[in-house]
């Protein structure tokens, strides 16, 4: 017979338990499955394109960010604490999620009538609250238009202010995704800086 193969997500999913002991639905089953491809549409092409554009039109930054990962290559990456560990890249991937944002808001449901700005919002109303403003103000950020990756570093630390970087989402509506992304993104660009000489077209 065919040799036995690892099972994949789908395979698992198929055999996985809730905290009950219940097999998932059908419909958990295709929403878990199509969880990392939404993700990679939604997200991951827009995150590696911008970082890369970025990287590339400085020449500092593609040359500090290839010594980084060339360093961690040569160490050995095992796991995403050593992904991680590569400081400038994180920052580089923070700073990339603030100035060109991958989501553009999110929708509510109004619980109650109330008036905003001289607009009557009815209850059963749906609106849609953005955090893109944030990301560009001079508030929480330094030079908001500008492409600056130290931001995102000790001691600047600006997207660590409150309520100032959330690419996700916000407070309790923030994408399951986020985590995930994150280590996809900097494993890709980490790959690509280490293995190919790249310079910008």
């Amino acid at each position: 017979g065919a040799p036995a193969t690892a099972p994949d997500i789908v395979d698992t999913l198929l055999t996985a338990r809730d905290g009950d002991g219940r097999t998932l639905t059908d419909e958990e089953i295709r929403c878990y499955a199509l969880y990392g491809f939404a993700g990679s549409c939604a997200y991951l092409n827009r995150l590696i394109g911008f970082m890369l554009y970025e990287i590339l039109k400085d020449r500092d930054l593609h040359a500090r960010l290839t010594a980084e990962v060339d360093a961690a290559f040569a160490a050995g990456i095992e796991n995403a604490a050593d992904l991680r560990a590569m400081k400038l890249l994180v920052a580089t991937y923070h700073e990339s999620c603030r100035l060109h944002p991958v989501s553009q808001g999110l929708p509510f449901l109004v619980e109650k009538d109330f008036e905003f700005e001289g607009k009557r919002i009815r209850r059963g109303e749906t609106v849609v609250f953005t955090q893109i403003p944030m990301h560009f103000s001079a508030c929480p950020f330094a030079k908001p238009r500008e492409f600056d990756p130290e931001r995102c570093q000790p001691p600047r630390n600006e997207h660590r202010k409150m309520g100032a970087h959330n690419p996700f989402g916000m407070g309790r509506r923030t994408c399951t995704a986020t985590g995930l992304i994150e280590l996809m993104s900097l494993t890709m660009i980490a790959t690509m800086l280490h293995e190919l000489d790249l310079e910008m077209s």
